[in-house]
Protein backbone atom coordinates (compact mmCIF):
# COMPACT_ATOMS: atom_id res chain seq x y z
CA UNK A 1 0.00 0.00 0.00
CA UNK A 2 1.36 3.44 -0.65
CA UNK A 3 2.27 5.22 2.47
CA UNK A 4 0.08 8.73 3.12
CA UNK A 5 2.10 11.65 3.51
CA UNK A 6 0.92 14.14 6.32
CA UNK A 7 0.44 17.42 5.02
CA UNK A 8 -1.22 21.18 6.96
CA UNK A 9 -3.78 21.84 4.14
CA UNK A 10 -6.47 24.47 4.60
CA UNK A 11 -9.37 21.89 4.84
CA UNK A 12 -13.10 23.70 3.15
CA UNK A 13 -15.27 21.71 5.17
CA UNK A 14 -13.71 22.51 8.31
CA UNK A 15 -12.83 26.33 7.68
CA UNK A 16 -8.99 26.16 8.78
CA UNK A 17 -5.87 24.66 8.29
CA UNK A 18 -5.83 20.74 9.37
CA UNK A 19 -3.60 17.76 8.61
CA UNK A 20 -4.87 16.06 5.62
CA UNK A 21 -3.02 12.79 4.10
CA UNK A 22 -2.11 13.02 0.81
CA UNK A 23 -1.53 9.26 -1.25
CA UNK A 24 0.39 9.26 -4.30
CA UNK A 25 0.98 6.80 -7.42
CA UNK A 26 4.62 7.33 -8.23
CA UNK A 27 4.86 11.14 -8.69
CA UNK A 28 0.97 12.39 -9.08
CA UNK A 29 -1.35 13.11 -6.50
CA UNK A 30 -3.77 11.04 -6.59
CA UNK A 31 -6.12 11.84 -3.15
CA UNK A 32 -6.43 14.02 0.09
CA UNK A 33 -8.18 13.26 2.79
CA UNK A 34 -8.82 15.82 5.73
CA UNK A 35 -8.15 13.41 9.39
CA UNK A 36 -10.61 15.89 11.30
CA UNK A 37 -13.59 15.43 8.73
CA UNK A 38 -12.82 12.59 7.18
CA UNK A 39 -13.70 14.27 4.01
CA UNK A 40 -11.49 13.37 0.90
CA UNK A 41 -10.69 14.23 -2.51
CA UNK A 42 -10.07 11.77 -5.51
CA UNK A 43 -8.74 12.85 -8.72
CA UNK A 44 -8.78 10.50 -11.93
CA UNK A 45 -5.26 10.56 -13.18
CA UNK A 46 -5.29 7.19 -14.91
CA UNK A 47 -4.09 8.40 -18.15
CA UNK A 48 -1.34 10.57 -16.70
CA UNK A 49 -0.44 7.93 -14.54
CA UNK A 50 0.20 5.60 -17.26
CA UNK A 51 2.50 7.96 -19.13
CA UNK A 52 4.28 8.77 -16.09
CA UNK A 53 4.38 4.48 -15.38
CA UNK A 54 6.22 3.96 -18.73
CA UNK A 55 8.27 6.96 -18.55
CA UNK A 56 9.57 5.14 -15.02
CA UNK A 57 9.78 2.09 -16.92
CA UNK A 58 11.95 3.59 -19.41
CA UNK A 59 14.50 5.49 -17.13
CA UNK A 60 14.76 2.47 -15.02
CA UNK A 61 18.35 1.52 -16.27
CA UNK A 62 19.03 4.48 -16.01
CA UNK A 63 18.76 4.51 -12.64
CA UNK A 64 19.93 1.54 -11.28
CA UNK A 65 23.58 1.95 -13.68
CA UNK A 66 23.34 5.31 -11.59
CA UNK A 67 23.11 3.72 -8.09
CA UNK A 68 25.72 1.13 -8.99
CA UNK A 69 28.33 3.45 -9.99
CA UNK A 70 27.74 5.19 -6.51
CA UNK A 71 27.28 2.62 -3.63
CA UNK A 72 27.74 -0.70 -5.33
CA UNK A 73 27.87 -2.59 -2.47
CA UNK A 74 24.61 -0.98 -0.92
CA UNK A 75 22.79 -1.50 -4.19
CA UNK A 76 23.96 -5.36 -4.50
CA UNK A 77 22.49 -5.80 -1.22
CA UNK A 78 19.35 -4.68 -1.47
CA UNK A 79 18.69 -5.84 -4.84
CA UNK A 80 16.96 -8.74 -4.17
CA UNK A 81 14.51 -7.24 -1.84
CA UNK A 82 13.48 -4.22 -4.11
CA UNK A 83 13.63 -6.89 -7.27
CA UNK A 84 10.94 -8.61 -5.18
CA UNK A 85 8.83 -6.20 -4.27
CA UNK A 86 8.73 -3.45 -7.19
CA UNK A 87 5.90 -5.74 -8.85
CA UNK A 88 3.69 -5.71 -5.15
CA UNK A 89 4.35 -1.47 -5.47
CA UNK A 90 3.28 -1.20 -8.51
CA UNK A 91 0.02 -3.08 -8.28
CA UNK A 92 -0.76 -1.43 -5.10
CA UNK A 93 -0.44 2.12 -7.31
CA UNK A 94 -2.69 0.76 -9.83
CA UNK A 95 -4.97 -0.15 -7.57
CA UNK A 96 -5.24 2.97 -5.41
CA UNK A 97 -4.94 5.35 -9.19
CA UNK A 98 -8.26 2.75 -9.92
CA UNK A 99 -10.06 3.02 -6.57
CA UNK A 100 -9.83 6.95 -6.85
CA UNK A 101 -10.58 7.54 -10.52
CA UNK A 102 -14.00 5.10 -9.56
CA UNK A 103 -14.59 7.67 -6.71
CA UNK A 104 -14.14 10.71 -8.39
CA UNK A 105 -16.33 8.97 -11.25
CA UNK A 106 -19.23 8.82 -8.50
CA UNK A 107 -19.17 12.05 -7.05
CA UNK A 108 -19.20 13.94 -10.53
Amino acid sequence: MTEPVPAMLDCPHCGRPTEHELRYAGRLLVSSGCTVCGRSIDLDVRRRYVADLAGRIRSKPRRLVRRLRRHPVAFSAGLPRSTAAKPLRVYEEIKLVLAAAERARRRG
